[in-house]
């Protein structure tokens, strides 16, 4: 027994994007058998079905078949049956990164961006070229300071695991490297998110895709506060500001952290030292939690 008439049903195709550029399709088709005691095996043995991890979706060469399935539509004869074929980038984008056992498969690496916004801390002036802080005509710096766009770039790393470990999810999220990993000096690649897909089964062996997002930034995830003051030093006294008044920027190029009746002009060299530096999140050696 066979299959005797196959067609797509166009108004059952479906397409997703997610956050993480995962695409995900699904196909229908319409299969009809020459007699009514055919199985699903009978249906899902035809050529046009697609197969898991060979076909691809039509005009997206990146996603291959995950599966496919066949249900009998309810008619008097039995001889109908819909077809659904799902796909998808992820996991592995190519069949021979495909293991028979899942939990063998190799991580997937890929790059992304994320976008973010910031205070602009230095510019270089229009007139004169040099590099400092943001003033207006006055010399004075601008308050609140101008929001910028800024990018960086994120890793995102997918690999099958056997469970859900809640206690490793919520130890290492937001947290920095150690030590350098994957090229990366301490501190700056930070862990902002583990997610777990739902339970799946391929050879009768279940498993979990995950989803690892590191973003990396070269400065650091070091805090860099301004470093402001509500006092000063004069002739060895401290005096405090007065109520209202604004907070004086501290400049820590001398070593000292103080300030002086005026604050000594900066330079191209030294104007970051106005900059305090934080180690805030949690460092963890990323070696030992993420082998990849």
């Amino acid at each position: 027994m066979s299959v005797i008439e196959w067609d797509t049903i166009g108004a059952g195709r479906e397409g997703e994007k997610n956050s993480l550029s995962v695409r995900t399709y699904t196909r229908i088709f319409r299969a009809v058998t020459n007699a009514s005691t055919d199985d699903a095996d009978t249906v899902l043995a035809y050529s046009e079905v697609p197969v898991p991890a060979v076909d691809v979706y039509p005009g997206d060469t990146s996603a291959f078949c995950i599966s496919s399935s066949a249900r009998q539509e309810v008619e008097d004869d039995h001889k109908c049956w819909l077809v659904t074929s799902k796909y998808s980038t992820f996991p592995p984008q190519t069949p021979s990164q495909f293991d028979p056992n899942p939990l063998l498969e190799p991580p997937v690496f890929s790059l992304a961006g994320d976008q973010y916004t910031t205070v602009a801390r230095l510019a270089v002036d229009y007139y004169t070229g040099e590099i400092d802080r943001i003033r207006n005509t006055r010399g004075e710096i601008l308050r609140p300071g101008i929001e910028v766009d800024e990018s960086r770039g994120v890793y995102i790393v997918r690999k099958n695991l056997s469970y859900v470990d809640g206690a490793m999810v919520g130890f290492m999220t937001n947290t920095v490297n150690a030590s350098p990993w994957k090229g990366n000096p301490p501190r700056t690649v930070k862990c902002k998110q583990i997610t777990a897909g739902e339970v799946q089964t391929r050879n009768s062996i279940d498993f979990y895709p995950h989803v690892f997002e590191f973003h990396i930034n070269p400065d650091t995830w070091d805090l860099r506060p301004l470093n402001l003051a509500n006092s000063y030093v004069k002739n060895g006294r401290v005096y405090k500001l007065s109520p209202g008044d604004e907070p004086i920027v501290v400049y820590t190029g001398n070593g000292s952290g103080t300030i002086n009746e005026k604050v000594p002009q900066l330079t191209v060299a030294a104007v970051d030292d106005i900059y305090l530096r934080k180690r805030y999140y949690r460092e963890v050696n990323f070696s030992s939690y993420f082998p990849f």
